[in-house]
């Protein structure tokens, strides 16, 4: 498979970046909103401890949302 380069201007990506982890933190917040809950790290415990049911389904999708937006913060700080 051929690869093709192009040049972008850096803060191009960056904003880039800075609006899909924008949507990406809105993701978040509505399932955080759905389940009545105010940070990532309670609703993934409560979630694993079964204090919410059926919510297995939001938390693997607000990990995988969450780990999306971590990804793109790292790539972030690697343009600087």
């Amino acid at each position: 498979m051929n690869m093709t380069e192009i040049t972008v201007e850096k803060e191009f990506v960056i904003d880039l970046i800075n609006s899909k982890m924008e949507v990406l933190s809105e993701e978040i917040k509505t399932i955080l909103d759905k389940w009545n809950c105010e940070s990532i790290d309670v609703f993934l415990e409560d979630a694993r401890t079964r204090k919410l049911r059926n919510a297995e389904d939001d938390a693997i999708v607000i990990q995988n949302l969450h780990d999306s937006k971590e990804e793109l913060r790292r790539r972030k700080e690697n343009l600087k």
